[in-house]
């Protein structure tokens, strides 16, 4: 099926390509053009430690050259153009600093920093949601940023996992305990009833899909129910810091498809010296609890002692970083294997990941991202079905096997999942003076191959059956950002952004099955005496631009106000473009004259307005007729989808409001936040009539759904010394959803016991 791509997509396309174009023979240019430099070296330690601060980034104002501080605190940064240049040092969890050095041509110049820990840093540079670099001072919405390097004495076996335990209003839904299965990550609760709740993923600037990996089902649709995420294949010990914004408010310039919230990865790159390596290794296990008598006493059953194990872990991972003036490389690698609480269930993985920055001449920068994962699942049934493990297992001599027969037959299914994941992107910095550019392109391929096997003799069904999919999910992103700083006099400054994104996804299903197979051995589709096949193929594109304005009044005072502007090929054909603006304002009054409170350290107010959306689905605006088998083998189609010319995005509007404090010479830390989202023109399945021919529901732009809810993280710092640190902390979050409004539809049902109804959550 064709699916026409808007003009106006196709246009941004073409204006962000001749960007890329323009902005590549300008680097070519500049390249040619040399400079005297000299080289800056120095220092990076803890202020009340004494101890390095490793990873820490060091910038030269103006440039786009970034440094990473060594394990030892030690930096080297070259190519640096003669004359006085400001250098500056920052990492999250401490307070930035900016020194003024002299570089003189084919010298060294040394230049030390002791930085102060700050749980609450104003002056964190932050990049997701702004356009481009910006300081936390800035931003009027709630913006949580974790920096791996606190969770080295955590056992983080994911993503999820460090996102869950240490960032307020993030929940992480495991829907299953087997290994190798995926959750449900969502940030702020519901905002969508139809259209999914999970955030925007980017890993270095590439935007990774969110679309789950199916299960590995056998041939009758019955399997593990659980689904994997392309987010738990990257290695936490890859990952520098985790960006996330929460909502609406924060996410307007991602546009149509980002009301549910970011989260942006950042990965560690490399640094210029002698390569370091790092080797790590982790081992565990995975076992049940205890089990009550009840199930215990029947030894003549497949009880859970007989059952159950308790399942080996184990995780290796190694690195280098290092390099040169103009080249610097960071190369890692790792294998994990896991194995399950049941004898059959285990998860095998590994993968590696390879960042090289290139640095083409001081004002030009390329960065190359690689990294590639492979896993091997298999599962157990599970859930409520009738080759279910849980489901047999507790019914010890009153299941399909009477008696005392034994029912170790639930282990022999095989469901298997393997996933390639592959991740690559280019980034393409230039710095002119207070201008800059960035241009992003990236490439995420996700390629599944589930199989689930009833064998020969299988006593549900002794002929054997044996379920084939083969899964393809392919994304293409285009970024384009570029900004403009200035003074518009000694204490107003401003700061101009505006990019544009394309966004093409693309998806693959072919499955197979067959029944009856003649005799034992391996199987295939093929060997089966009854086959049947199906395939599946859906793309999208989303593109659209942005502009944003940042005023500053003397660097304590900064409103912001922004637009975007999107199109998508989901829209209906009598739908045009979606506008989205935003607002916010920040305000430090603990650095106004007038603050005389010296048991507060900082207090920076703050508050923000903002839209984003949702899109339809892909064949959700557009009619469609299902391919049928008529008489006698004759081709005919039937009536699937009525499809609705005017459908257009969900709409989400969010306030919230906020404080983020220190006191006591910061060793008390709090961050508050309220908010309230509105999702108007909320998709909605409205059932139509069915003597137009089509007897399914028309996805509609009629409802309204309300979350609102308040966030409060607060840190305490009890005692610090050279050798030892206290502290704690604790995450608070309330969150409460409606549906509010259903525009006359009538009540609905998304299964699983689960329903829509209009006044209740």
């Amino acid at each position: 099926m064709k699916h026409r791509v808007p003009l106006g997509v196709a246009r941004c396309l073409g204006a962000l390509v001749a960007i890329l174009v323009t902005l590549g023979a300008t680097g070519l240019a500049q390249g040619l053009a040399a400079q005297q430099t000299g080289t800056i070296v120095g220092q990076v330690l803890n202020a009340a430690t004494n101890a390095p601060v490793p990873a820490a980034q060091v910038t030269v104002v103006g440039s786009a050259t970034v440094t990473l501080v060594r394990d030892d605190g030690r930096f080297l940064v070259a190519g640096v153009p003669a004359g006085p240049q400001e250098v500056r040092v920052q990492s999250v969890g401490f307070a930035s600093q900016t020194r003024t050095v002299t570089v003189i041509a084919g010298q060294s110049v040394t230049v030390s920093f002791r930085l102060r820990e700050e749980a609450i840093s104003l002056d964190e540079i932050v990049v997701t949601g702004v356009g481009a670099e910006a300081r936390r001072r800035e931003i009027g919405n709630s913006m949580a940023q974790l920096s791996m390097a606190d969770m080295d004495a955590v056992p983080i076996t994911n993503i999820e996992s460090a996102l869950r335990a240490n960032v307020a209003g993030v929940q992480s839904l495991s829907v299953s305990g087997q290994v190798g299965s995926g959750g449900t990550l969502l940030l702020r609760g519901v905002t969508s009833v139809s259209q999914g709740n999970e955030p925007l993923i980017y890993v270095d600037g590439v935007r990774l899909s969110t679309a789950r990996i199916p299960p590995a089902n056998l041939e009758d649709g019955r399997g593990p129910r659980v689904s994997g995420m392309s987010l738990n294949d990257i290695n936490p010990q890859d990952i520098e810091r985790i960006e996330i914004l929460k909502g609406a408010a924060a996410t307007t310039l991602y546009g149509t498809e980002a009301s549910a919230g970011v989260v942006q990865i950042f990965t560690k790159r490399g640094q210029e010296g002698a390569p370091q390596w790092s080797f790590a290794a982790s081992g565990g296990g995975n076992f049940w609890p205890e089990v009550g008598k009840g199930i215990t006493d029947h030894p003549e059953d497949l009880s859970l002692d007989q059952a159950k194990r308790t399942g080996g872990v184990m995780r290796y991972n190694g690195s280098v970083r290092g390099g040169t003036e103009r080249v610097q490389y960071f190369v890692s690698g790792d294998y994990s294997d896991q194995g399950g609480i049941v004898p059959t269930q285990g998860s095998e993985s590994w993968g590696g990941r390879g960042t090289f920055t290139i640095r083409l001449n001081d004002r030009l920068t390329l960065a190359l991202n690689n990294s590639y994962s492979h896993r091997n699942t298999r599962f157990v049934p599970d859930s409520n079905n009738r080759h279910g493990y849980i489901l047999n297992v507790l019914r010890y001599g009153k299941g399909y096997y009477p008696g005392n027969r034994n029912q170790d037959w639930v282990l022999e299914t095989e469901l298997r999942g393997i996933t390639d994941n592959f991740v690559t992107g280019a980034q393409l910095d230039m710095v002119t003076g207070n201008i800059r550019n960035r241009v992003q392109l990236g490439l995420h391929q996700v390629e599944a191959e589930n199989t689930g096997l009833l064998p020969f003799g299988y006593y549900l069904y002794e002929p054997g059956s044996l379920g084939v999919q083969r899964w393809r999910n392919r994304t293409l992103t285009v970024d384009y950002s570029g900004s403009w700083q200035a003074d518009i006099n000694s204490s107003t400054a401003s700061t101009l952004t505006w990019g544009g994104q394309v966004y093409d996804e693309s998806r693959l299903s072919v499955d197979a099955g067959g029944l009856n197979f003649a005799g034992p051995g391996t199987p295939t589709i093929s060997s089966a005496a009854l086959t049947s096949s199906s395939e599946s193929r859906i793309r999208e594109v989303n593109a659209g631009f942005f502009v944003q304005e940042t005023v500053g009044f003397s660097n304590r005072l900064f409103l912001i106000a922004g637009l975007r502007v999107d199109g998508s090929s989901t829209f209906g054909d009598d739908y045009g473009f979606q506008y989205y603006p935003k607002l916010s304002a920040s305000w430090v009054v603990s650095e106004e004259s007038f603050w005389n409170t010296s048991w507060v350290d900082q207090l920076r107010l703050r508050a923000a307005v903002g839209e984003a959306g949702r899109a339809p689905g892909a064949f959700d605006a557009v009619r469609t007729w299902e391919p049928i088998a008529g008489l006698e083998g004759q081709a005919g189609v039937t009536p699937q989808n009525l499809g609705n010319p005017n459908l257009g995005p969900e709409r989400t509007r969010e306030y919230e409001i906020g404080f983020d404090a220190s006191m006591l010479e910061q060793r008390l830390t709090a961050e508050f936040t309220y908010y309230r989202a509105t999702t108007s023109d909320a998709l909605f399945p409205v059932l139509g009539t069915p003597s137009l021919g089509f007897t399914g529901s028309q996805v509609q732009n009629v409802g309204e759904v309300v979350s609102s809810g308040i966030e409060l993280s607060a840190r305490v710092r009890f005692y610090e010394s050279e050798g030892f640190a206290w502290n704690g902390g604790v995450n608070l979050t309330t969150n409460h959803s409606d549906v509010t409004d259903m525009g006359g539809a009538a009540p609905f049902d998304l299964g699983y016991n689960t329903g829509i109804r209009e006044s209740y959550p």
